[in-house]
Parts: C-alpha cells; structure tokens; sequence
C-alpha cells in the first residue's frame, strides 16, 4: 500500500471541497480509512453536506479495513484534499468480493449524471443492448438509478461483468473486483484516462466505442 499521510498528519481535520459524485465520494472514503490504517487512529473528517456523510456511512460497513472515520462537526478542515488525491492510493477493498464465475447476471448502468449527455448511450441504444443480453441468455441487471450501496455491491459481487459508463460505479467495482467493460467515446476524459491505467484493478478495464462492439467482445468471451 502506498503511505498517504506523513508523521504527524494523522491529527489533521480533513475536508474535500470539489463538488463530487458517489465515485469521488466512494474514492474520499477509502482515502480516508488508509489514513487511519497507517496511523492506527479515527481520521478526522468535515463532511460537506449531510449527504456526503450519509453515503459514507452507507459505504464504511461494506469496506474491509480497520480503519475508523471521525465526523467532526462545527470546525473547518485544517488540511483540504484536492479532487486528484483519494484516486492515488489503492482503494479499499470490500468484504463481499468477486470471483470468477458463471454467472449470468450482468450488472449495467448508463444513468451517469455529469456530463450525462455525452457519456451515456442513449435509450434506444440501451434497448438494443439489453434485449441482446437477454436473447443470449443473461440476465442484465440495474446497478444505477440511485440504488441502495449494499444492493450495487452485492449485484457487482455475483455479477459475471459491469458494462457501463464512466462513472462513479466503476469506482465501486474496482474495490469488488468485478471486470469492467465500458462504452464511451470519451476516451480523453480523465477519468476514462484514469480508468485505463488504473492498476489497483486485478484486470484491465476494457473500453469500447459501440454498443455492438461490446456484444461482438461478450459472444467471444
């Protein structure tokens, strides 16, 4: 694991400004347990809004760490991570985790909201995509949506795959395990950029331009 905090940095109180999404949240959380894990003490923690907190905590029992996450109310954080930071540590890993199979079910999620209009495929290609699924035998299921935390990993964690678009969810999936397939053309994204070296992931995500791309991917699979 890479050391993410110096001597002395574990008193901080910290804060994450950027306005985020539940991948950046998801990033933020694990970021923060590592802290704990080195400094074997509760990290410090000004969530920004009530939501932030909420998906947290909804996040910390599905973790496998020893770490701790203190909320802190009524101060302002002394040390701000920037947007880049909790991405450059190994996330936690969860307690329910992937493992090859044979399953059929195929977790999805094309609902991404920034920049929803250029990264999402649009319903009549999602359509496509889902009835293909179906016909060879898988059952396609929904991870997106705002779906509860503990159902989104549990659905990664017996899945066969998770084909989507970039965003938070790949995150989720990387700390399940589960193989990645995406479907974007916004491969100079930087968070597509992220995702293509990422080497926290036990295998390589895979990225493809098309809808029929990916099926041609999945009969061969």
């Amino acid at each position: 694991m890479l050391k993410v905090v110096k001597y002395g940095q574990h008193d901080r109180i910290y804060g994450y400004p950027e306005e985020c999404g539940f991948g950046d949240i998801w990033a933020v959380t694990s970021y923060l347990l590592r802290i704990s894990e080195e400094s074997a003490r509760p990290t410090k923690f000004v969530a920004r809004t009530k939501s932030f907190k909420t998906t947290i905590q909804n996040i910390l029992p599905l973790l496998k760490s020893k770490g701790e996450i203190e909320f802190i109310g009524g101060q302002a954080a002394q040390r701000i991570l920037n947007y880049c930071e909790p991405y450059k540590v190994k996330f936690v890993p969860t307690i329910n985790k992937w493992a090859n199979n044979n399953s059929k079910i195929i977790a999805y999620q094309f609902d991404g909201s920034h920049l929803s209009n250029h990264k999402n495929i649009n319903g009549n290609r999602l359509e496509w995509l889902l009835s293909n699924l179906i016909k060879i035998g898988y059952e396609p299921v929904n991870v997106g949506g705002r779906q509860s935390v503990e159902f989104i990993v549990d659905t990664l964690a017996k899945a066969k795959l998770f084909v989507g678009c970039p965003s938070g969810l790949s995150i989720a999936a990387i700390s399940v395990g589960t193989p990645i397939f995406l479907i974007t053309k916004m491969l100079k994204m930087k968070f597509v950029r992220f995702l293509r070296s990422c080497q926290y992931h036990t295998r390589p995500v895979r990225m493809f331009r098309t809808v029929n791309q990916f099926l041609f991917c999945l009969n061969r699979e």
